[in-house]
């Protein structure tokens, strides 16, 4: 379970949904997502300059289903955005007009779709969302941080055929996970949903990945060994390390030593890799940790505009994930379309913003812009003076 090879340059959840559609026979699948990716690579060489329309549909498509959250936690101010949209009764999306857009965004061409929050566990429909999005052929990823995951729950999210579980854990300790999350005893909640879920998904013999979830900071970045190996040892199928994003703030100017700290961790993770022990990032993202963390720009040419999408409980419509955490929309399912947000003539302007930019290294969108770096050349720029003119 715990196995993958650390110069694999492709992100692991790839490989093994790639790996569980082709055992089951499912060639259409993965030749239709060759030819997607392949599409959007098109697309974006095409329209780099001016950023015109895509060939096809997303790949990803995130779902921020609610904003309201139990905890507090350090790196987040969804909550505070939950209280602000509730004290001005904005109305969230109804069930009937999420399970619409999810069959939607099968129908634009999307793969997969990951719910998220705030908690989404938080939402009493959230297994309706899931089972919708199974039965029009999604691979579906559910993060939670797992408060809510006793053991009637853990049997709806099973039944439900949600693909992958994605548990939050800050720390190996209590200590620093509870401090990390806002919330004493978060830590003790989820350390037994993990072993309840893992235990359970053995005996029903189910093929729901689950995951460990941690985010880098300067408050856990020296205990990264003790959480690979806690995590592991809880029965994981993997761990994956997000460097904290200044969404809240602005990037404060690192100190030289915690720049060392950095490195020190990545070097334990790559040595986890090296050793067989599976990480969910891939080795060219961790690589990009440092960068972050120094308040860099990434180096990534991004491919949000053409490779992914978000929506959030007030319908509001987003390239990516970052943006959401922004609060950066740039249309509402209420007053458009999908289809009309993805390709309409409206839409040529948000995407040649979203385009140029460089301003985060979150993994769902630092690790699909890795994934088609490969095939970008950049258009080259002409010469308005050329020699002997």
């Amino acid at each position: 379970m715990w196995r993958t090879r650390e110069e694999s340059m492709i992100r692991k959840v790839y490989i093994d949904f790639i790996t569980q559609k082709l055992l089951h026979y499912d060639i259409g699948w993965f030749f239709r997502r060759a030819l997607q990716y392949l599409l959007i690579q098109s697309g974006f060489r095409r329209w780099a300059d001016d950023a015109g329309k895509p060939l096809c549909g997303p790949i990803l498509a995130s779902l921020s289903v609610t904003y309201a959250c139990n905890y507090r936690c350090r790196m987040c101010n969804f909550h505070l955005r939950h209280a602000e949209m509730k004290g001005k009764n904005f109305p969230e999306l109804s069930t009937e007009e999420w399970l619409q857009a999810i069959r939607d965004l099968a129908t634009l061409g999307v793969s997969g779709v990951g719910f998220t929050g705030g908690e989404p566990l938080l939402r009493k429909d959230i297994f309706a969302m899931v089972e919708t999005a199974k039965a029009v052929g999604l691979i579906t990823h559910l993060n939670t941080n797992a408060y809510f995951l006793d053991d009637i729950t853990i049997e709806k999210v099973l039944d439900a055929g949600t693909d992958s579980v994605n548990i939050s854990l800050d720390g190996a300790t209590a200590e620093v996970h509870d401090a990390s999350r806002g919330y004493p005893g978060a830590f003790e909640r989820a350390v037994t949903a993990i072993r309840r879920l893992n235990a359970r998904r053995r005996e029903r013999k189910v093929p729901a990945r689950l995951k460990v979830v941690a985010v880098l900071s300067p408050h856990n970045v020296d205990s990264v060994r003790d959480l690979v190996l806690f995590a592991r040892d809880l029965g994981t199928d993997c761990i994956e390390l997000i460097p904290e994003q200044p969404f809240l703030q602005p990037a404060t100017k690192p100190s030289a030593a915690f720049l060392q700290r950095i490195k020190q961790a990545v070097e334990v993770l790559r040595s986890f890799g090296r050793a067989g022990i599976a990480l969910e990032n891939s080795p060219r993202h961790l690589s990009l940790f440092e960068h972050s963390f120094r308040g860099e720009k990434s180096p990534l040419k991004c491919f949000a505009a053409y490779n992914s999408i978000g929506l959030d409980t007030y319908g509001e419509l987003f390239p990516c994930m970052p943006y959401i955490n922004r609060g950066r929309s740039f249309g509402n399912i209420r007053n458009v379309s999908l289809q009309e947000f993805w390709y309409g003539d409206k839409s040529r302007g948000w995407r040649k913003e979203v385009s140029h930019c460089h301003d985060c290294f979150l993994n769902c969108q630092a690790e699909l812009n890795l994934l088609f770096q490969p095939l970008y050349k950049p258009k080259p720029k002409s010469n308005p003076n050329p020699a002997g003119s």
